[in-house]
C-alpha cells in the first residue's frame, strides 16, 4: 500500500508541470532510408531599411592661369577687361572616380540620387561653405561659385537650376526636380558650376584656394 501511494502522488506531480515545447528554428529533422537525399531547411530574413541618398563623384579645377592672354573680354580672360563689372569662368578640368558610367560630360559633376521609400516628397538642393581653405582665399567668395543643370545624364525631368544661379552658404532647392516617382534607384543628375565673379576684387590673391560645394537629398 505505501509504494502505491508513492506511485499515485508521482503520477500527479507529473501532471501538474506543464509541457515544455521547443521552438522549432531551421526545418528540423528530415530523414530517408539510405542511398537517398535528406533535406532540411533554414530560414533566411533579409530587412531593407528605408533610406535617402546621394553620390558626387567628381571634383572640379579652375585654374585661371589657363586663361591669361590677349584680348578685351569678360568671360574666360584673367585678368577681365577694366570695362567689366563682372566675369565668369568655366571649368578648366574636372576628375571623376574611375568605373562612373556613363561620364560626365566635359568638366560636369556626376551626381546620383536614391530614394527607395514609398510615398515619398523629395527635394534637391545645393550649397557652397562659407569660407576658403587656406583662409583670405581668391579675393573673392565662396558665393561667386553658380551651379545649374546639367545637359547630360538626366532623369526625364532635369533636376537642377534651369541657368547658372550662384550659390549661397544656406542652400536653395531646385526647381524642375524632376525626381517624383518614388521609390528610385540611383538615378543620375549631374550638374555643371562655372565662376560667375558679380563683384570683381579690387586684388586677386595669387596661390591655390579650395572650397566645397554640397549637392543635398531631403525625403519627407
Amino acid at each position: 500500500m505505501k509504494k502505491l501511494s508513492v506511485l499515485l502522488l508521482a503520477t500527479v506531480l507529473l501532471a501538474a508541470i506543464p509541457a515544455v515545447v521547443q521552438a522549432a528554428n531551421g526545418g528540423g529533422v528530415n530523414s530517408t532510408t539510405a542511398p537517398g537525399t535528406a533535406t532540411s531547411y533554414s530560414t533566411i530574413t533579409v530587412t531593407i531599411p528605408s533610406v535617402v541618398a546621394i553620390d558626387v563623384e567628381t571634383d572640379v579645377t579652375f585654374s585661371l592661369g589657363s586663361y591669361v592672354g590677349s584680348g578685351s573680354g569678360c568671360s574666360n580672360l584673367f585678368p577681365p577687361s577694366i570695362s567689366c563689372s563682372s566675369a565668369t569662368f568655366a571649368p578648366t578640368s574636372a576628375s571623376t572616380t574611375a568605373g562612373v558610367s556613363p561620364s560626365p560630360t566635359g568638366n560636369d559633376i556626376a551626381v546620383a540620387a536614391f530614394d527607395n521609400k514609398s510615398g515619398a516628397t523629395v527635394t534637391v538642393g545645393a550649397k557652397v561653405a562659407a569660407a576658403w581653405s587656406p583662409a583670405g582665399g581668391p579675393g573673392f567668395a565662396t558665393t561667386m561659385i553658380a551651379n545649374k543643370v546639367s545637359t547630360a545624364n538626366q532623369t526625364s525631368t532635369p533636376t537642377g537650376f534651369a541657368a547658372f544661379t550662384n550659390l549661397t552658404t544656406a542652400g536653395a532647392t531646385f526647381t524642375g526636380n524632376g525626381l517624383t516617382t518614388l521609390p528610385f534607384g540611383w538615378t543620375r543628375i549631374d550638374q555643371s558650376v562655372e565662376l560667375n565673379i558679380t563683384t570683381l576684387p579690387a586684388i586677386y590673391n595669387a596661390g591655390t584656394f579650395t572650397t566645397t560645394v554640397s549637392f543635398y537629398i531631403t525625403s519627407t
